[in-house]
């Protein structure tokens, strides 16, 4: 049997966990009952195969303080229910929660005098349902500490620990498990910083590409305009020829007034000769 909480303030859970195997050579179903301080408060029933085992919980609250017994068949435990400390206890946290046997991990919790007067405590830890570890703490009003548990557990598997009203699992992997763990995790990262790279490599690509089509769009424009800057030039040399045209058109008849006139001069000339000569 274990029990989550060895102490607990009024109106908390604790939770009792009984470990039940089937030593039978057929499957079969077993009834499990609760016990606090002789009374059955809880009864729970589990089917089993040949030789399986299973953990069964059960969940119990007190709201009178006191000692109570517990009981599950021929396994028994006991659990506390105390007045409210006159201790706060907050900001808890756990550095690490998977880790290889033998390792050390650290659990910290920040502890307030929330009470009238100076008083003294002790700030217990459990691990797996045991008190392993505690730190005496002496407080003024109002003032608060942090203390912290440095813990290290061998066996393989999943294990919890507890502090006031916090709990919070861990786990311990052999060697090679956690190293081939910790290269997963490191290619895990790896990859996402990748991700990140191949996103943002995206994102510069399609901001060139959005300043490539610009460009193209500006481009076109000015090529339009060009055609069109082109067309009116043509337009204007056409004129202009026409203009060229009709001013050597009138220079022409300007040039051409004066030999009209010489060659009327010489026809005049010629008619006044032929009329002279014929009366002498």
């Amino acid at each position: 049997m274990s029990i989550d909480k060895k102490t607990v303030e009024p109106g908390g859970d604790v939770t009792i966990s009984v470990n039940v195997k089937n030593e039978g050579k057929v499957g079969g179903s077993h009834l499990l009952e609760l016990s606090l301080d002789g009374k059955i408060v809880d009864n729970k029933s589990v089917k089993l195969s040949a030789g399986q085992s299973d953990t069964v919980p059960f969940t119990v609250s007190k709201e009178n303080t006191g000692s109570y017994r517990v009981s599950v068949g021929n396994q028994t435990g006991s659990f506390e229910v105390k007045k409210p400390s006159k201790f706060e206890i907050t900001n808890y946290s756990m550095d690490r929660k998977i880790v290889k046997t033998g390792s050390t991990l650290e659990v910290s919790v920040v502890v307030k005098n929330v009470g009238n007067k100076k008083s003294s405590r002790s700030v217990v830890l459990y691990l797996d349902g045991e008190a392993v570890k505690s730190k005496p703490v002496s407080l003024e009003v109002g003032k608060s500490k942090s203390i912290a548990f440095k813990i290290s557990e061998n066996k393989i598997g999943s294990h919890k620990v507890s502090i006031g009203g916090y709990s919070e699992n861990f786990r311990v992997l052999p060697p090679e498990t956690f190293e081939l763990r910790n290269k997963v995790e490191n290619l895990k990262e790896e990859v996402e910083v990748r991700k990140d790279r191949i996103a943002n490599l995206q994102g510069k690509i399609e901001n060139l590409k959005e300043g490539v089509k610009a460009r193209e769009d500006k481009l076109s424009d000015l090529q339009g305009k060009l055609e069109e800057s082109r067309g009116e030039l043509n337009s204007k040399k056409s004129k202009l020829r026409m203009v060229q045209n009709e001013l050597e058109k009138e220079r022409k008849e300007k040039e051409g007034i004066p030999m009209r006139w010489v060659v009327f001069g010489i026809f005049l000339a010629l008619i006044v000769g032929l009329v002279v000569g014929r009366k002498t």
